[in-house]
């Protein structure tokens, strides 16, 4: 887990960012971001369910329509915020100014992709009751927690409030 939070929280420091952006382009670091993201994701989910399976309680009644219900909204949140220019966090995949007329799902949220990341992992908490996933699914929970948060206080310092 410790791998995972250093890989995406150590390039988007406003310094490394930059040095990146600079060498690979923005699309460019958007790519190599969300890439490493995903093999990183992939890395330890593999390890999860290879883990030694340790209860800590069980699967509740409805937890599969739980998992389904709530990874459909993170799908359909993740795919409206990377859409969307996001003057608050990571920024969106589309290179367009953001416009305050007009702003889609940054009307009900500020941070979309953690909602996302909150969503699914809240979820699969819930339905995985072993030390490992519940260990993972926490983290990830926490992280998009502890992520909103220090996006937030890091563009109130920037803005100066």
């Amino acid at each position: 887990m410790s791998g995972f939070f250093i890989l995406h929280s150590i390039p988007v420091r406003p310094p490394v960012r930059s040095w990146l952006v600079r060498r690979l382009g923005r699309a460019g670091f958007g790519i190599a971001y969300s890439f490493q993201s995903l093999a990183m994701l992939g890395v330890l989910l593999v390890a999860a369910n290879r883990a030694p399976y340790l209860a800590l309680w069980p699967e509740p009644p409805g937890a599969h329509w739980l998992v389904l219900v709530a990874t459909t909204a993170a799908i359909l949140v993740l795919v409206f915020g990377l859409f969307r220019p996001n003057p608050l966090s990571f920024g969106g995949l589309r290179n367009t100014a953001f416009d305050p007329r007009d702003p889609g799902i940054l009307r009900y949220c500020r941070h979309p992709v953690l909602l996302a990341l909150l969503l699914w992992s809240g979820a699969h908490l819930i339905a995985n009751g072993d030390l490992a996933h519940g260990l993972m699914f926490g983290s990830f929970a926490l992280f998009s927690l502890l992520g909103t948060w220090a996006i937030d206080r890091r563009r109130q310092r920037d803005m100066g409030d």
